[in-house]
């Protein structure tokens, strides 16, 4: 599969804006994977007493540390633990793409670490005509079982990669981990013993290709939350070709454009390939295709009493508030049907939307190909001073906005990620409160927090609330 979004391939930093106003950080590497370094250097300048001339900046050296990043509308953030701390800007950061940063509240529950690629933990049993081998005992030249047409036939290995991870499991999102298929998940024997895939692995299905993250149903397909540290493996054919590791029918190595960046017995030279023109079989992230065969292996596992091992308790209720860097935070006065109002004093500081967030793809269903961090889907914001009222329009009219997805085609709504800007919101000019009037077209379902994992680097944990409708499903 596809590196997921900005978080694979090596990024360069360049030099950041001001921050806070009047100082400069400067941010020098490159990162790969969680745990790579960069360089922080911060030039600051001291407010200075009153009359007194102001003083030169005070350069300050720090390192970061990647964990992660996370999606906010069009674009990755990336987020960095900084020590030492640095003045004004405290243990943590998380900064854009170009080098921009952004509150370090605003992140989603989890992050995506970069990890997820198509690949065999160590210990995968892969078929060859010497009989089953582990993969980390294959070599280049060997050959190996591939399934052609509905028969096997064998093929000559021409690339083997292989990378070791770890990670904070804390802060991880599911898709860092490894899934578990367990034996017997597809028919009888098939596997025929666990195995053990990164979650963006494809198995061979009804003809079809699908990223086994896909198929978790906590039963017979499961993921490893517990595994934050394993090493993996490729395969790569001179065709992307069918596998069969413990008895099942997976996908070898297709090289997209990462190769660079794993360990290898030999290098080697080509092209990257496509889904669309080198795939051994289609490659499909449809509900319509997928929903129905996620059932199927369900029932299966459910008919075999294989344990329930993680669920959720799903909430339907956003708990929308507004909030400021400063810590400032204003909860909604009335919510009549769809409208939220707000009463909001003058305030010089970023005003932020915030809400619980959740991917549909855990909360759905894994069946569902989205897994974009979603808070609530905002119409309309209105500005009401007594009887007059004017409309904040911003977040429908420019792209590129913190916190907010794309807008949704063919409507005046957008999605915010659970922490969204509301920058040049029009307050009142004589100093009085306004009231601030929201639109939530759509909202949830969302994890609700009762104990565990919160925002990473959020200023609280998560407040239970009051949970309007509440069901359990499998994550």
């Amino acid at each position: 599969m596809p590196p997921p979004p900005g978080g694979a391939a090596p990024l360069p930093f360049v030099p950041g804006p001001p921050v806070p106003a009047g100082n400069v950080l400067t941010v020098e590497g490159t990162v790969a994977q969680v745990g790579d370094v960069v360089n922080l250097t911060l030039a600051f300048t001291p407010p200075p007493p009153p009359g007194v001339t102001p003083l030169p900046p005070v350069i300050s050296n720090s390192t970061g540390t990647y964990e992660g990043y996370y999606v906010s509308g069009n674009e990755s953030v990336f987020v960095f633990l900084v020590n030492p701390p640095l003045p004004g800007l405290g243990s943590a950061i998380a900064l854009t793409q170009d080098g921009a940063r952004v509150p370090t509240a605003s992140g989603p529950e989890f992050l995506h670490t970069g990890v997820p690629d198509v690949c065999f933990l160590r210990g995968t049993m892969i078929d060859t005509p010497r009989g089953e081998l582990p993969v980390e005992f294959l070599s280049v030249g060997d050959e190996v079982s591939v399934l052609e047409k509905g028969r096997l036939v064998f093929r000559t290995v021409a690339w083997v990669g292989s990378q070791s991870v770890f990670f904070d499991g804390s802060k991880a999102d599911d898709d860092s981990f490894p899934v578990r298929i367990r034996c017997g998940a597809f028919r009888p024997g098939v596997p025929h013993r666990d195995l053990l895939v990164t979650s963006e692995h494809c198995v061979f299905v009804d003809g079809v290709l699908i990223p086994v993250r896909m198929l978790v149903n906590e039963r017979s397909i499961v993921v490893e939350r517990g595994m934050d540290a394993f090493e993996y493996f490729h395969v790569e054919l001179d065709q992307h070709g069918i596998l069969i590791a413990e008895g099942l029918e997976t996908e070898s190595y297709l090289d997209t454009g990462n190769r660079d960046r794993f360990r290898q017995q030999l290098d080697r030279d080509v092209a990257p390939k496509s889904w669309a023109e080198d795939a051994a079989a289609p490659l499909t992230v449809a509900r319509e295709m997928v929903e129905p065969i996620w059932n199927r292996l369900a029932s299966r596992a459910k008919a075999m009493n294989m344990p329930l091992v993680a669920e959720h308790v799903l909430t339907m209720e956003p708990e929308l508030r507004l909030a400021t860097w400063s810590g400032l935070v204003i909860t909604p006065v009335s919510v009549e049907g769809r409208f939220h109002d707000f009463i909001v004093p003058v305030i010089e500081d970023t005003i932020w939307l915030r809400s619980r967030s959740a991917r549909p793809s855990e909360t759905v269903g894994r069946y569902v190909d989205d897994r974009r961090y979603l808070g609530v889907l905002v119409g309309r914001i209105n500005i009401l001073e007594g009887r007059h009222r004017s409309d904040y329009n911003t977040h429908l009219s420019v792209e590129r906005l913190s916190g907010w997805h794309t807008l949704e085609a063919g409507t005046e709504s957008r999605w915010t990620n659970g922490n969204a800007s509301l920058s040049s919101l029009p307050l009142s000019a004589d100093g009085r409160p306004v009231r601030v009037r929201i639109e939530v077209l759509a909202a949830g379902p969302y994890r609700r927090v009762v104990d565990g994992p919160t925002a990473f680097l959020s200023s609280g944990r998560h407040t239970s609330a009051r949970v309007h409708k509440s069901r359990v499903m499998p994550i």
